[in-house]
Formats: C-alpha cells, structure tokens, sequence
C-alpha cells in the first residue's frame, strides 16, 4: 500500500502511536485511547454525504471533501457506472473537477486518474476539456515521481491523437521544437523525439518533411546515446508517415548508421525497428539495400551481433524469401549453422525459436538435403533446458511443414523429447498432440512406427504415475489416448490402451484426471469397430459398481452420467439403468448423495405410460432414502428435490397417501397443471424447471443416437443375480407382511420375524440365505448362517448391497451353491430367471407367487415348510 502513496498519516493513527498504545495498553487511560480511536461527533459529520445527493453530486462532495483512498474509488468505480449512463454529466460536473484538482493532490489520486483517462477516459473528453487536459499532462510531466510523470506523459501522447490539427500546429509542435535544442537536457530532448513521433500519425508526408523531418535526423545523431535509442523507435512511425520512397531517401542512411553505433543498445532498438519495417520497403529497397545491411552486421563476429542476428533471424528470412537469391540462402543458411553451435545459451534459444521459419525458406522437401535434421537433434539433446523447450514448443509446426514425410524426419527427435523427462516439453507436445498425430498418420511409413507411437504413449503414462509431479502434464497424456481411435486402429486401442486406462482409474490421481479418463472411455464405445471389444469395455465399465473403495463406485455415477450425455436415452436404460438402481442402498452416505444428484437426469430418460415399469422402480429406489436414511444430508436432498420438481411419476394426485409415499408434506406448485399418470410426458411437472440443467438430448438427437446405437448392435444388459435376488427378497417381504400371521391365534406371536426367509440349505455344514438382512437362526442342524454379504450394521429394513468383489473369497449370488451342487443345467437356469423376471414385475395379484427353485429329482432338498406355504 505504500507504493500507492496514500496519505495514511491522515486516515488514522501514525504505527509509532499504535506500538505505544499497545505496549502500554493496560495502563492507558481510556478516555485518551477512546478519543484516538473513535471519531468525534464534528468529524462524522464532515464525512458524512448527504442522502439527497445525485449520483453526480455526491461524486463531486466526495471528490472535494474525501480521503484520498476515497477519491481513489470513486475515480476506479464510480466513474465508471456513471459513464455508463449518461456521458454529458460526467463531462459537466465531474470532469472539471478531476482536472482542477489533479495537480495538487496526492500521488495516488493522480496515478488513478491517469490510468483512468489511459483506460478508456480520454475518448470522453472533447472541447476546451481536451485543452485543459493536455495542460494538466505537460505540468504533471515534471513530478518528482517517476511513474507519474511517466502514466501522464502517455495521457499527452494519446492525447494528441483527439486534439484538431490546429492545435497541433499551432501549440503542441512549437512546444516539442523548442524541447529539442541543444541546449536542453537530455531527458529533454527524448520527450520531443517521442511528441515528433506521436505528431506524425496526424500530418501528411508534405508538413512532416517541412516542419520537423530535419528536426527527426538531428536527433537521431544526437550525442547521447538515449537519445539516439529512444530516436529508433519513433522512426517506425515517420518512415510509415512519409511514404517508402521519402522513407528510403532520408531514413535508410540513418538507419546503416545507427547499425554500427558504437552501443549494444542502440544497434538492437535499430535492429529491431528496421525489421518492423521489411514488409513496408518495396522489393528494390530489400534487395538493393536491406539484404546488403544485414550481410554487413552478420559478418560481424561480436557477441551482440551475433545475438541481434539470431534474434530476429526467422523474421528476416520470411520478409525477404522472395528475394533472397540462391547465394544469399547458402549465405545466410552457413550463418544459421554457426550460430546453432554456439556456446551462448541465449544464442541457441532464439536458433530453436526460428526453426520451422528456416524449415520453411529452405522447403521442407530438402529438410535431409540440408542435414537439418542434424540441427534438430542437437538443440533437442542441449543440456540447456529452456532451449529444448523451445525446440518441443515448436514441433507441431514441424510436422506441419513436413507432411507426408513427417514420421520419419521426426520419429527419433520425439522419442528423445519423450524420455527427457522434462516435464515442460512434455507439456508443449501434448497440447499440441492432434496436429502432431494428424500429419505423423499422413506419412506412409508410420504403418511400421505403430509401435513406437503407442509404446511411448503406455509407457509415459505408466512413469507419469509415479515420477509425474504436475497432475496436468497426467491429464496431457490421457488426452492424448482420446485422441488415438480416430488415427490408429481401433482394435490395438482396445488391446493395448483400454487397460492402461482402466488400471489408471485404480490409481491415486487428482479427480480431472479420472474424470477424463471416464470420458474417453465412454466415448471409445462408440469407436472400437469390433462389437466384442464394445462389449469387453462396456462390462469393465460396469464392474466398476462392485468396486470395494467407495470411491470407485461414485466413478461409475460418472460414468452414467458421461453415458447420459452421449448415448440414446433407450442405452442407458437397457445397459446402465437396473445398476444406477442399485446405489440407492449403497453403505456410503456420499454415494447414495451422488446418486440423488443424478435422479433429476435419470427420470427424464423415462416416459409415461410407456415406462411405467422403470419409473416405479425409481420410485421404490428411493422411498426408504426419503424418511428412513441415515445420513441427513441425503434425506435433505431427496425431499429437496422432491419439494422444488414434483414427484417421480410426474403427477400431483397423491392426496392422503402423499405423505406417507414422500415422507414430506408436499405441497404442489400452483403454475403447473395436474395431469393423470396417463397424460405426463418427458415435459412433465417434475422435469419442467429442469430442462436447461439437464442439458440432454431433444427427441430428434436422441432418435439419431438410437440408430447409430443399432448399427453398433450392443446386447441388451439384463439384471445381474444380485439384482434378481434383491427383488426375491422384497417380495418375500411383501409377502410374509400380509400373509404371515394367517391362521394365526388371538395373542400368539409369529414363529418367524417378518423380515425373515427360511434359509436355503445347500450341501455341506455351511447355508447361505436368500435376501436376510438378520442373522438366521443358528440353532437348526448345528449350522451356521452365513449373512448377506454388506448386511452388517445397516437398517433392516433397507436391503443390503452388494458384495464387493475385493472382499474375502468370491462375489456370488446365495443361490450359486445351491445350483452348483445340484447340478442344474443351464436351460433350468434360464428357466429361473425368466421366472424372476416375471415375478418381479407382476403387480395385479394381491399375492406374489414366487418361482420355485430347481432341484435335482435324484437329491431332494428339504425347504423350509413356512417358505413353501
């Protein structure tokens, strides 16, 4: 803050007060420590603005009777608003007050308005305001602080860019010619070369070459060499003021002579003001005159020289292509190759900077004619960093000029970029990988460089996954395998990229990074062209559901969300639906939080009537998260949802059983119009505040992506055994909650709990039960019962999940043994599920008929009696 120059003395007390006050605090007396740090009544007073002011009247108070940090802001902002509204008041009342007042305030006020008429205030000042403007400028150039006097002096220049022509003639030029004598300082003297330099875009050729062109020359042979440097960059300006040929007459000798000045700083700011100005001289002034100067200063072996040269090689070989003759380029091509052998770092960064511009003076087709691949390899093999950097930041441009032979010319200097381990190169080729990839495909023998391409893409992720340090230099790379499907052949994608991938998402890596790498492989079932490679990445996609840490199965969440984004809404509930289902009962809160994110997005995949099915599913999916989930957070984002769009049937009947079904006493938004069941559509109640958050497809997309999605030809996923045995269980439920205590005494209790279902006895001393959420009872035949895998320590009445398939032995379905040990045959398995399938659905009888389950005739089992009735 004291660099802005506030008065802080002024605005409260001085540090040397508050260090006493604080040493001796206890013993302060706190009538005097009340009085320095609590204003007086007068003093709120004087501060105080009038409500009753205008925007521009309380603008103007405050500029007149504020603190300094207050004139600031009000110079910062509140300016700025009211430009926006009215132009006229501003010129009118608070304009003539900045420039009156300007002068003599403090440091910081005259940086802010300086920054502010630099800004975008000076297009707003006309008239006699412009006048008294520029005097402001000219008395404010004498300030004892350098960054004002520097910020007005370009307030002046600019300036003089809206005055008229006569008051430039008539004021602002005299002033400069006078500034320019000899006799003046050399600071001075600089000042009218920068004014001669600002006049000349506002007068033609004729009064240039009259008034002060003589003036210009001087002062480019002015004995001070600052003078002379500051004169280099104002010739630009005249010399496109004066035209090529008055240019080429007066300025082209001056120019030959500032080359050869005896100061490194003069001959670079007239290096680079002549290179500024090769497009602007005709062909016989480059050729005839140009060419020749720069001949001269390459022969010149000095340091400097061969500095300015390398720097601004590239520029001067591509303005003067065209007439460069054949000796010229061996010329200039030998100076190049001495400079790329240099011993000066710097030197070797501006070769590597202009070499695609020397690749292409020189024709790409003679890239090995002229051994530039030798060049090439040097500057990318330097032990200096940042000149290897420079080579990777321009490879793209490389492969671009070299076409359909750029494989070959460039495969061995990319794989030793590639194992430099340089973490900034390997950031410059990735974000420019697709142009690379696109020209390496176009030549023909990279059909036997296949190897190389992916072999050092795998094994630069698998070393990015323990030497990588930057996680975006990761997400480099995996963009990178996005891009392969589209140039290689999808099934060496699938056989060698898929499980680097796969096995990344397993990793320790930042969110984008796994996030990306699920996009892609989204993205790469619609690529891969084999359908059982389709299908292979599908599975793995879905496996990731069972995956033990909690974290990888709110990765499969994304995954259904990137599969809703891309695919056909009929996809998604073919393939991905019944497992998203299966996240409601999830053990994790943040999961089942993950999953309720999704809903909205779920729901409006389906339509009613025609999936009425799957809507009551979702409905029954999260009924037990609405009242009976243990996490708070949860059942405040359901109810949220429920409360801001509607019920999941997209229907506001419910009445008396609302509450009971919710949880919540849903009240119905009075805009949206009650519609049956029957009637609702993807626009219902419930997805109507919803359509631009959701961002999917309309109907006609979505009929697209289903016919893309045909040609494909993916099969259908049904719900796995863990599904069905889910659904078993519920209607077991179901069923002993109305029929359990049938037939039953006044008084006598039921023999077996509700939730309870008699165990399926399997072969051996162990027995697996069918859907418990409690332990069996262990006492029958002395064995024991085995819990639902996940069952432990959750709601009762909440179904358990799903076994991960990382725990202790295998993932299998209760039923599994059973099967197994009475060897049932597939067409009895088959026969099942359809059973279960049909079972599941049925919702027209009061009393759900459970399939019976196969058993070998030979070996009879013995089910509970209970169960069979």
């Amino acid at each position: 803050m004291a660099d802005d120059g506030f008065d802080w003395e002024n605005m409260m007390m001085d540090v040397e007060d508050a260090a006493a006050m604080g040493d001796g605090i206890e013993a302060a007396d706190e009538v005097s420590l009340s009085s320095k740090l609590n204003k007086s009544p007068d003093e709120i007073d004087r501060y105080t603005v009038d409500e009753n002011f205008s925007e521009s009247e309380r603008l103007v108070w405050i500029l007149k009777h504020g603190y300094t940090i207050q004139k600031c802001s009000v110079i910062s902002s509140g300016i700025v608003r009211m430009l926006a509204e009215s132009t006229d008041e501003f010129q009118k009342t608070v304009l003539p007050v900045i420039l009156e007042r300007v002068a003599g305030e403090p440091v910081a006020f005259q940086k802010a308005c300086a920054k502010f008429f630099l800004d975008c205030g000076i297009q707003f000042v006309t008239g006699k305001m412009l006048q008294t403007l520029l005097g402001v400028s000219k008395k404010l150039l004498d300030s004892k602080d350098h960054t004002v006097s520097e910020l007005w002096a370009e307030v002046y220049l600019q300036s003089i860019q809206y005055i008229p022509a006569e008051t430039i003639l008539g004021q602002v030029l005299p002033e400069a010619l006078i500034d320019g004598g000899l006799a003046q300082p050399a600071p001075i003297r600089i000042w009218c070369g920068r004014v001669l330099g600002a006049v000349s875009t506002r007068l033609d050729s004729k009064k240039i070459e009259d008034l002060y062109l003589h003036k210009a020359l001087a002062l480019c042979q002015d004995t001070d060499y600052d003078v002379r440097r500051s004169m280099c960059n104002q010739l630009q300006m005249i010399a496109k003021a004066l035209g090529p040929k008055i240019a080429k007459e007066y300025l082209i000798p001056e120019y030959v002579e500032l080359l050869v000045d005896e100061e490194p700083v003069v001959r670079n700011a007239a290096v680079e003001s002549l290179v500024s100005l090769l497009d602007f001289f005709d062909p016989e002034t480059r050729s005839s005159t140009l060419i020749p100067m720069w001949k001269k200063l390459a022969d010149d072996k000095s340091p400097q020289s061969v500095l300015l040269i390398a720097k601004h090689f590239g520029q001067f070989l591509w303005q003067t292509k065209n007439e460069l003759s054949d000796v010229d380029k061996r010329y200039f091509l030998a100076i190049y190759q001495s400079m790329c052998v240099s011993d000066s770092t710097e030197v070797l960064e501006h070769c590597a900077h202009n070499f695609p511009a020397v690749v292409l003076v020189y024709k790409p087709t003679s890239f090995d004619q002229l051994k530039l691949e030798k060049l090439l390899d040097l500057m990318a093999t330097h032990e200096s960093p940042t000149v290897r950097r420079k080579i990777a930041a321009g490879f793209h441009e490389l492969a671009a000029l070299l076409k359909t032979h750029s494989f070959k010319a460039l495969k061995e200097t990319y794989v030793k970029i590639l194992r430099s381990n340089d973490e900034q190169s390997l950031m410059y080729i990735f974000g420019n990988f697709e142009t690379l990839l696109k020209h390496f495909v176009s030549d023909e023998s990279v059909k036997s460089g296949y190897d190389l391409l992916l072999g050092s893409l795998v094994q630069l992720e698998r070393d990015a996954q323990t030497e990588c340090s930057q996680w975006r230099l990761r997400l480099s790379i995996i963009k990178a395998f996005g891009l392969l499907p589209d140039f290689i052949d999808t099934d060496r994608v699938y056989e060698e990229c898929v499980p680097v991938l796969i096995r990344a998402l397993g990793d320790n890596v930042p969110v984008p990074v796994k996030t990306k790498i699920i996009e892609i492989l989204v993205s790469w079932l619609k690529k891969l062209k084999r359908i059982e490679y389709r299908e292979g990445l599908l599975k793995q996609l879905i496996e990731l559901r069972e995956e033990r840490s909690y974290q990888q199965r709110i990765l499969f969440l994304d995954i259904c969300e990137n599969v809703l984004s891309k695919f056909s809404k009929k996809f998604f509930r073919e393939h991905f639906f019944h497992h998203y289902l299966v996240f409601s009962r999830d053990a994790v809160p943040n999961v089942r939080l993950r999953f309720v994110g999704l809903l909205p997005t779920v729901r409006k995949t389906l339509r009613v009537p025609q999936d009425t099915q799957y809507v009551q599913k979702l409905i029954d999916s999260i009924e037990p998260l609405i009242t009976k989930d243990g996490a708070s957070d949860v059942m405040a984002a359901v109810n949220h949802l429920l409360a801001k769009y509607g019920p999941l049937d997209g229907n506001f009947s419910f009445k008396n059983n609302q509450e009971d079904l919710f949880g919540i006493d849903f009240q119905p938004r009075q805009s949206v119009v009650q519609r049956s069941p029957s009637s609702a559509s993807l626009t219902d109640s419930y997805l109507f505040h919803n359509e631009e958050k959701l961002e999917l497809c309309n109907d006609k997309t979505d009929k697209q992506r289903e016919e893309e999605e045909q040609k494909l030809a993916f099969e259908p996923s049904a719900p796995d055994w863990n599904m069905k045995r889910r659904e078993l269980h519920d209607q077991r439920q179901e069923f002993h909650r109305k029929f359990g205590d049938v037939g039953k005494k006044p008084g006598q209790q039921s023999a077996r709990k509700p939730t309870e279902i008699p165990p399926i006895k399997t072969k051996g001393k162990r027995e697996r039960t069918v859907g418990l959420t409690t332990l069996a009872d262990k006492k029958e035949q002395g064995s024991s019962q085995i819990p639902l895998p996940g069952s432990a320590g959750r709601r009762p009445s909440v179904t358990p999940k799903l076994k991960d398939r990382h725990d202790d032995g295998e993932s299998q379905s209760p039923l599994t043994p059973h099967f197994a040990n009475n060897s049932i045959t597939n067409s009895e398995i088959k026969q099942l599920e359809a059973d279960l399938l049909s079972a599941s659905v049925s919702k027209q009888s009061s009393v759900v008929q459970l399939p019976k389950v196969p058993t070998k005739p030979t070996k009879p089992k013995q089910m509970d009696k209970q169960a069979d009735k």
